[in-house]
């Protein structure tokens, strides 16, 4: 995890880049460098590679690649725009941001294999582009494109996403109504490059009517992007304000972002868009309840596991938090059938076993299931303190199979994660 720390102590650099794990907790950058003073200016880190060992950090004065080697940590300059690097591979290979081409900023990449590679703009006359974030195979880029407008325009501003891969080129990101105004806003990309993450704003332009100025309202939503469904804005609770996707876990199943400006949230297809700290207190972290808001999630791991961000904590400071929700996901570990014959008739049972990820029996889970072949229907029960449901079939004569399948696994404040159950039917076979 890496983001930025500031501080108001004489002496220390007023804005630094952090770099965080369990084994070592924060640890200043600058001051790995050997650099306690202020005159460096402002950093932050933005970005880094699956092991940990690059980050990309945005500031002019020690570079945009940090690299933990065998000799210590070193900074050093590739060639993309200081304060336009955004994101890097999971390698640590490819780095991409904006150049300056042709007297224009435009989104580019860039790797030691390659050189820079200029991504360029949606259309000719387009003002600038910048690439916000690279997939984890470095292959595919999602990013912002600036167009223009009238000089009485009253938005003031025109902005679309656009994804990048070698096969196609820079493609905008569709889906939106061709009726409204709106900016789009990428902010985070799948492992794969299918799925992409960001904000949409959404201008509503009216007519005050005091003045007979134009009257205009803004209103950010997150959105989930895919090349199947184009751009979905996934809302926000009422009242709120609006929302803003920020990051997305590396298999695409889980997103998070903030509600309004002070909520952080996550989004999975099964749960919707929820705050997220009353899940987080609901798994049993008494910690959370003493902060006045957990702020935005900024990050996930790549099955969405692990989550963290900013918040303001218990004394009223801003503060970086990491969390783990294995145990929000649920999923189908086994089903194990037997068949009991009675008289000409045969009889199934099912023991489906439900746990979450982090390996414990999910109890007071309703698990919905339905059984075919020689017994028919659909049922309903609810796991006990083991992660267990027993599921009995129908006595049927001449009877050759019996398959149980499940359809559902639901629970308040828990996800089924149905990507990874481990079995979702079984078949037992009458000799």
């Amino acid at each position: 995890m890496v983001g930025q720390s500031s501080s108001d102590i004489p002496g220390l650099p007023s804005y630094e880049p952090f770099w965080w794990s369990s084994d070592t907790g924060m640890l200043g950058m600058m001051n790995l460098l050997g650099i306690s003073t202020p005159e460096y200016g402002w950093h932050e880190a933005r970005a880094v590679s699956g092991d940990g060992s690059v980050v990309v950090v945005l500031g002019s004065y020690l570079g945009n690649r940090w690299t933990f080697g065998p000799y210590g940590l070193t900074a050093d300059t590739v060639p993309l725009d200081p304060y336009y690097t955004f994101d890097i591979s999971d390698d640590g290979q490819v780095i991409v941001g904006a150049v300056n081409a042709n007297d224009i900023l435009q989104a580019a990449l860039w790797s030691e294999q390659t050189g820079v590679i200029v991504l360029g703009l949606l259309n000719p006359g387009d003002l600038q582009s910048e690439a916000r974030a690279v997939s984890g195979d470095g292959m595919v880029v999602t990013g912002c494109n600036h167009r223009p407008v009238p000089p009485d325009d009253p938005v003031g501003s025109d902005s679309a996403g656009f994804v990048w891969a070698p096969e196609t080129g820079m493609v905008e990101l569709n889906g939106l109504p061709t009726d409204g105004r709106f900016n789009v806003i990428p902010k985070d990309i799948s492992q794969d490059g299918a799925r992409i993450v960001g904000e949409v704003w959404e201008y509503f332009i009216g007519v005050d009517p005091q003045t007979g100025e134009p009257l205009i309202t803004a209103q950010p939503q997150a959105f989930l992007w895919t090349a199947e469904s184009g751009l979905c804005r996934l809302g926000f609770p009422a009242g709120a304000g609006g929302s803003q996707g920020l990051a997305i876990s590396g298999d695409g199943t889980a997103l998070g972002g903030r509600i309004g400006s002070v909520d952080a949230f996550l989004w999975h297809e099964d749960l919707g868009l929820a705050e997220l700290k009353p899940l987080i207190a609901d798994l049993g972290c008494s910690a959370v309840s003493s902060w006045h808001d957990l702020g935005a999630v900024s990050g996930l791991s790549a099955d969405g596991t692990l989550v963290c961000g900013w918040g303001i904590n218990a004394e009223s400071r801003p503060e970086a938090w990491v969390a783990n929700i294995a145990d929000l996901y649920l999923r189908v570990e086994s089903i194990d059938l037997n068949l009991k014959l009675v008289k000409g008739s045969a009889q199934a049972t099912a023991i489906v076993l439900v746990k979450d990820l982090a390996g414990n029996p999910a109890s007071g889970a309703l698990v919905t299931a339905h059984w075919s072949g020689s017994a028919q229907g659909t049922v309903q029960g609810t796991t006990d303190r083991n992660g267990k449901v027993k599921f009995t079939s129908a006595k049927v004569k001449s009877a050759t199979e019996f398959t149980l399948t499940v359809d559902d696994v639901s629970k308040a404040l828990r996800v089924h994660d149905s990507y990874r159950d481990l079995e979702t039917s079984e078949t037992i076979w009458v000799e």
